[in-house]
């Protein structure tokens, strides 16, 4: 199978390879898409649970993949798409600190640190896109878990 692909930061057509993709070089471009270094700044930037939100929702419903390397790219031909996502972290919620992605085809809860998912089901390219998201976001995941616990 052929697909598009396209990259921040080209990786060699050899790790492609490597990898198992297989594609035309004719196929990498400029997506529309937001860049692996927009998402990170994104997370960087965000102040809010719900800021948080919008860089994990766009990966779930954009035509990104993570290579195993942990590289991000995006896929031309819009191989899944999720809708009315949701990023939550309920007040109060029981130990260990976790957080829950609810999506139109998957709902998963995933601990924070370390990551692994909790409960639910999520398919492996999303699993994967969640875990990119969270190795770039766990700092203020953990930071609005501890903010979100009621004082006694």
């Amino acid at each position: 199978m052929t697909i598009g692909v396209s990259f921040a930061n080209p990786p060699s057509l050899d790790l492609l390879s490597a990898e198992g993709i297989e594609f035309d070089q004719r196929q990498i471009k400029e997506g529309n898409v937001l860049s692996e270094k927009e998402l990170e700044q994104q997370i960087e930037n965000a102040t809010s649970l719900e800021e948080l939100a919008k860089p994990l929702e766009e990966l779930l419903n954009g035509p990104y993949n993570v290579l195993p390397n942990g590289q991000l790219y995006e896929i031309k031909a819009l191989v899944d798409q999720v809708n009315d996502f949701r990023l939550v972290i309920w007040p109060n919620d029981y130990p260990p600190p976790h957080f829950h992605a609810i999506g139109r085809d998957f709902a998963a809860s995933f601990y924070i640190e370390p990551f692994d998912i909790k409960d639910g089901e999520i398919n492996p390219p999303h699993y994967q896109k969640v875990k990119w998201f969270h190795k770039r976001a766990k700092g203020k995941l953990l930071r609005i878990w501890n903010e979100t616990r009621l004082k006694t």
